[in-house]
């Protein structure tokens, strides 16, 4: 990642505390590689964003997008064969904004949950309503599009896996990124209704070698989807502001 200095050193100091909390939501993980990368830059731009980037917040990524394998159980109306190419972004828009049970053993579903993909809802949504079913239509309609505009992401998610877990070690682990950001807060947070891939990726980053011991506050949110920031945004912002102080 090859930035130009001065599209950034040319923003006014002003701006700066409104980037405190990078965050990456689900499959949009260039915030991440945006920290990754900082040490890359010049060192006057280093220097600014150094000193107002306070957080770097992930929300529900799946393993793949920090180049960690994908459960064998996972599924994703967008990898379904029956559904047309076309309906496939709808199809997942509708089933990524479901609560999902997981907690079918009738145990309380936690952070010290063992980490077994089995014992996680892959496929079925609860009884309660999706958030994209009670979005009004006139809003939903401005807010998503479907074609190919809106599948960018996911070429650079399936072919370019080794840089992506590159990125999340540079930023849970390597110096350089530390010493670029001494005030860095790492946090992961899911909702213990998210699609499962979510919760997957909490795992993914618990579970692999070398990552263990790094500094990253995970936090379990009660009753949230992925799409909580639309369904209880107050929840969500807590949550964030919890994570990242």
């Amino acid at each position: 990642m090859n930035w130009p200095s001065s599209s950034i050193d040319s923003l006014p100091s002003s701006v700066f505390p409104l980037m405190e909390v990078p965050s990456c939501w689900g499959g949009r993980v260039l915030p991440l590689l945006a920290v990754a990368n900082t040490p890359t830059l010049p060192e006057q731009i280093r220097n600014r964003l150094g000193a107002h980037i306070r957080s770097c917040v992930i929300y529900e990524s799946a393993p793949i997008c920090f180049g960690l394998p994908m459960p064998s159980q996972n599924y994703s109306p967008l990898v379904v064969e029956s559904i047309p190419p076309n309906k496939r972004l709808q199809a997942f828009a509708q089933w990524a904004t479901g609560y999902f049970d997981h907690d079918a053993s009738g145990n309380k579903f936690t952070l010290q949950t063992p980490h077994d993909p089995d014992t996680l809802e892959w496929v079925l949504h609860s009884s309660k309503i999706p958030t994209y079913y009670n979005i009004p239509t006139e809003e939903l309609t401005q807010m998503t599009v479907y074609g190919d505009e809106a599948s960018t992401d996911l070429p650079m998610l399936f072919f370019f896996q080794n840089e992506h877990k590159k990125a999340l070690t540079a930023v849970l682990k390597d110096p350089d990124v530390a010493s670029t950001f001494p005030n860095l807060k790492r946090a992961y947070i899911t909702g213990d209704k998210a699609p499962a891939f979510g919760i997957a990726g909490m795992w993914a980053i618990q579970d692999e070698p070398g990552l263990m011991d790094a500094p990253i506050h995970f936090e379990l949110v009660k009753g949230g989807n992925h799409f909580a920031m639309w369904d209880d945004p107050n929840m969500i912002l807590n949550a964030v502001l919890r994570a990242a102080t």
